[in-house]
């Protein structure tokens, strides 16, 4: 990032405290998952990842996530405190996600794995069904998730 984008950055956060953690909250631009954006060099990347990643003075690795520490107070998806960020691999982030209760873990029966991928509704239409994201009906469908069902 260039000295100028970084001060821009900066300009876009509000500091204060969030149950009884001192969070520092983006006020600029968000993507519809509750994460703040913020583009660099045209391209949009999340808040959070770009405060990790200034404060490692590196990118994040490949296959990595700027994933946020867990509190007792509460997650906060607009926090871009570094402190409150680690490095870390997606199976973290899921299992602090699974363990704050923002994530249901489902588990299907052989015979909802085939209704799911016999199912020719939209695939967000049928994740309501199930309780779930598209994404994991997409998973489902593509085989990504329960491999073994044939």
């Amino acid at each position: 990032m260039t000295e100028e984008e970084k001060a821009e950055y900066w300009a876009r956060v509000e500091k204060c405290d969030h149950n009884g953690y001192d969070c520092w909250i983006w006020t600029g631009s968000f993507c519809g998952n509750g994460y703040g954006i913020f583009k660099v060099n045209g391209w949009a990347k999340y808040a959070h990842r770009l405060s990790l990643e200034m404060k490692l003075g590196r990118e994040i690795r490949r296959g990595f996530n700027a994933n946020h520490t867990r509190m007792e107070g509460g997650h906060e998806a607009c926090c871009v405190n570094p402190d409150h960020l680690t490095e870390g691999p997606q199976s973290e982030n899921m299992a602090d996600r699974i363990a704050d209760g923002r994530v249901v873990q489902h588990h299907y029966t052989d015979d909802q794995i085939r209704s799911i991928r016999a199912d020719a509704r939209p695939q967000i239409v049928i994740a309501e069904e199930y309780e779930t994201s598209q994404p994991t009906i997409s998973g489902i469908k593509n085989r990504r998730l329960y491999a073994h069902v044939v």
